[in-house]
């Protein structure tokens, strides 16, 4: 003879409980390891009033990776300090005379 206790009822209800959640959150689960949301989300959020300098950085960049330094160079000021690789360099033109002569002949 099978009888029911209180105890029994309450493990029956907390196992209903918790694979109810369990489902429930389970389509939440499958997007958190959507790695396209996932690459969204690692993004950094730029604020509207720093996008024209983060475009002047990129610009910068891309000309250096490029080699191009005379277009590197038109983005710096004349008297602009560069502090790189625990020294200074304190011009546009000490700079860019820094760079490897591969580069500067290009």
């Amino acid at each position: 003879m099978d009888t029911i206790t209180n105890t029994d009822r309450s493990i029956s209800l907390m196992i209903h409980r918790i694979v109810f959640l369990t489902l429930l959150a389970l389509p939440f689960a499958a997007q958190a390891h959507d790695p396209a949301q996932h690459a969204k989300a690692s993004e950094p959020a730029i604020a509207a009033e720093a996008k024209p300098a983060v475009a002047v950085v990129e610009a910068f960049s891309s000309a250096l990776q490029a080699g191009d330094l005379k277009r590197a160079g038109n983005w710096l000021a004349d008297d602009v300090l560069i502090l790189e690789s625990g020294g200074a360099e304190r011009s546009r033109t000490e700079y860019l005379m820094g760079m490897p002569s591969t580069m500067r002949n290009s």
